[in-house]
């Protein structure tokens, strides 16, 4: 039994230590434009707004489809004949992701991941507005059901860009659905 034990012990020590994964950053920001599509919300805020969030997760799109959530701000103020107009508009929604792409791994060769990894996916959640448009006499907020359907590419293991259209319902009177083009970046 004790050689048992050494043969074990010994054969423990003869291993070569497992690789280190590589590091994949967690935090960071998304940040792009949002264009609104209907001509009233271009109109009175204005034809594209800044578009935020704190980045938090891997850009990598997991091999298979997962769920997980979407935060996103939108702002913009406009001066339109001598009247301060703003827009604000906050959406919080569980998104489903889906891969584009297949892994192959061949025995033998070290694995290798590919610059661009593809995705798309759909959110489903709401988004809370706050708008003053004086020319309108408006200045509230409101909440309203909003959707999206995205397409995207990682791009290494710190960057992505995708292009998501949000559907959100009107919010005093305006409708705020448009394109959000944004860029993703962790450290």
């Amino acid at each position: 039994m004790p050689t048992l034990l050494l043969a074990l012990l010994a054969l423990g020590q003869t291993e070569a230590p497992a690789p280190k994964p590589p590091y994949i950053p967690l935090y960071g920001f998304n940040a792009g434009t949002y264009l609104p599509t209907s001509a009233a919300v271009r109109s009175r805020f204005g034809e594209s707004w800044l578009s935020f969030s704190p980045g938090f997760g891997p850009v990598l799109p997991p091999p298979i489809p997962r769920l997980s959530s979407d935060f996103n701000l939108a702002t913009q103020r406009k001066t339109l004949g001598g009247f301060q107009n703003r827009a604000f508009m906050a959406s919080l929604a569980a998104q489903y992701q889906w891969p584009l792409f297949q892994l192959y791994v061949t025995e033998g060769e070290p694995f290798k991941l590919p610059t661009f990894l593809p995705y798309a996916g759909v959110s489903l959640g709401g988004a809370y507005a706050n708008l003053r448009s004086q020319a309108d006499r408006i200045n509230g907020s409101g909440f309203a059901p909003s959707g999206s359907l995205y397409v995207g590419t990682s791009i290494g293991l710190r960057s992505f860009l995708e292009a998501r259209w949000r559907s959100v319902g009107k919010v005093q009177g305006f409708d705020l659905s448009g394109l959000d083009l944004s860029v993703g970046l962790r450290f």
